[in-house]
């Protein structure tokens, strides 16, 4: 923490075997230029406890009571003379330490919303370290254009490396706690105030109507209690599998980075709502109790304009989704298809879907199933209603534009300043007169409920932000 790097792999990009092989062969870098870079700012006394800690034989290195005793940790080296570089930008930038920790918790998110499980044989660099490096676009240094455009606030030399970041962050409250394995962090319905992101380890997320679902390094859960107004308790249990690190984020400081940050606030409110349609997702597939269907790459599983009462799951292969020929998305494994079709029982599906591996392994799911699933569950129709919704909407844009549903930005932009004109924002009569193109049955009541889906502020009307984050999160769901 102190350091802000591992001391056996100071560049943060080796895999656990070759920071165990470091290990084991002793190949300490305190005499190196590159951990040299990483200490020049702190004191002799310092650097000299950091060698005496690292010293390759254990019998050498100070004990804790030994640590406890030394006159750095006891403060008798603290200088009264004139505050350093280092110093006097930490003092810069504490003044405005809630936009720092603002943009540090933007990235953070960022890295985080794929939801991707980190492999244990990937780099297991800090989440501070990995907000770092997306800010300083390999400088070395993170200034304060970057954290907020303005350079007035800091001072032109208000660079900050990323010992002196980690010691910013540390000073705020991102706090880290350790729990150990099988400690439950929270039960659901307990009341909460607190988010966490997952540092390391492993957690299973798992609620009372059968959601089960694991956390890995970099995932975040607790949200639902501080993105929820209307209800402050945890929706599902949090349990630790293994020993877990986690960095805790107060409901008081979560409100301070979405007051700095409008696009934050969109981000988490779509992630809460991206949430209940995982939850209805997951609930799902664990219902489908038929024999799994094998598919040959090329085959279709099925194709737009043909009936049909069941839902499917992709379980093992890739499956690639589309309308007339225009890709909607590739689906990831567990991911439904067919929603439409088996929503309503007597429509006809509204997309294509292709087997584009050697193999594919689908999971089904018949209309009766799922019914007999929404008695059991009041919340599961609502959620896979929704969910159904917004993956016809991303079927709309590829029809109504003949062109495959945006992945960058500027493609996103695009497909927007399409379908709005310029200086307007997506209201009832265009979404209707979209979906309507689409399909003519499309019912009102589907289109007012689509449009509310999609309003993540409540105005009545999805604007460009809006419209921007879910196309950009929907990429990674």
């Amino acid at each position: 923490m102190l350091v802000g790097a591992h001391p056996f792999d100071l560049k943060g990009n080796a895999t656990d075997e070759e920071i165990a092989h470091n290990v084991l062969e002793s190949r300490l870098v305190t005499k190196t230029p590159e951990w040299k870079k990483h200490v020049n700012d702190f004191s002799p006394e310092v650097q000299d406890l950091l060698d005496r800690l690292m010293h390759p034989n254990p019998k050498k290195r100070p004990t804790a009571a030994e640590l406890l005793k030394s006159d750095w940790v006891r403060g008798l080296t603290a200088t009264s003379s004139k505050l350093s570089q280092s110093d006097r930008r930490l003092a810069a930038y504490r003044k405005h330490q809630t936009r720092v920790a603002a943009q540090f918790f933007k990235q953070m998110l960022e890295h985080s919303k794929s939801e991707k499980p980190v492999r244990m044989t990937e780099s297991r660099n800090s989440l501070f370290e990995t907000a770092f490096k997306k800010l300083e676009a390999g400088r070395g240094y993170i200034s304060s254009k970057e954290l907020h455009g303005d350079t007035s606030l800091f001072g032109a030399d208000a660079k900050l490396n990323l010992p002196e970041a980690t010691q910013l962050l540390s000073e705020s409250h991102m706090k880290e706690h350790y729990f150990p394995a099988g400690h439950v962090i929270y039960k659901e319905g307990d009341p909460g105030d607190s988010m966490y992101f997952l540092h390391s380890g492993t957690l299973v997320a798992k609620s009372k109507d059968g959601f089960v679902k694991d956390k890995q390094a970099g995932d975040f859960f607790g949200e639902d209690v501080l993105s929820n107004s209307e209800n402050n308790a945890y929706a599902f249990t949090a349990q630790c599998i293994t020993p877990v690190h986690a960095i805790e984020i107060l409901r008081k400081d979560y409100n301070k980075y979405l007051a700095h940050d409008e696009e934050l606030g969109l981000m988490m409110e779509e992630h809460r709502r991206r949430r209940r349609r995982e939850r209805a997702r997951v609930l799902l597939s664990q219902e489908v109790k038929s024999k799994p269907k094998t598919f040959a790459e090329g085959d279709l599983i099925f194709e737009r304009g043909t009936p049909g009462d069941s839902l499917y799951v992709l379980l093992d292969g890739h499956v690639h989704l589309s309308v007339d020929g225009y890709k909607v998305r590739d689906l990831h494994l567990r991911e439904t298809m067919g929603e439409h079709a088996l929503y309503y029982g007597n429509k006809p599906y509204n997309s294509t879907a292709q087997c584009t591996s050697d193999t594919c392994t689908i999971g089904v799911m018949t209309g009766r199933d799922l019914r007999r699933a929404f008695k059991k569950n009041a919340n599961l129709r609502e959620n896979f209603h929704d969910l159904m919704l917004r993956r016809d909407f991303r079927k709309a844009v590829c029809f109504v534009l003949n062109r495959d549903f945006p992945e960058t930005e500027q493609e996103m932009k695009a497909v927007f300043d399409a379908l709005v004109p310029q200086g307007e924002e997506l209201n009832l009569d265009l979404l209707r007169k979209m979906m309507k193109k689409f399909d003519a049955a499309y019912t009102e009541e589907d289109i007012v409920a689509m449009l509310k889906s999609m309003d993540l502020t409540g105005s009545g009307t999805v604007s460009w932000p809006e419209f921007k984050t879910i196309a950009a999160m929907s990429l990674e769901s």
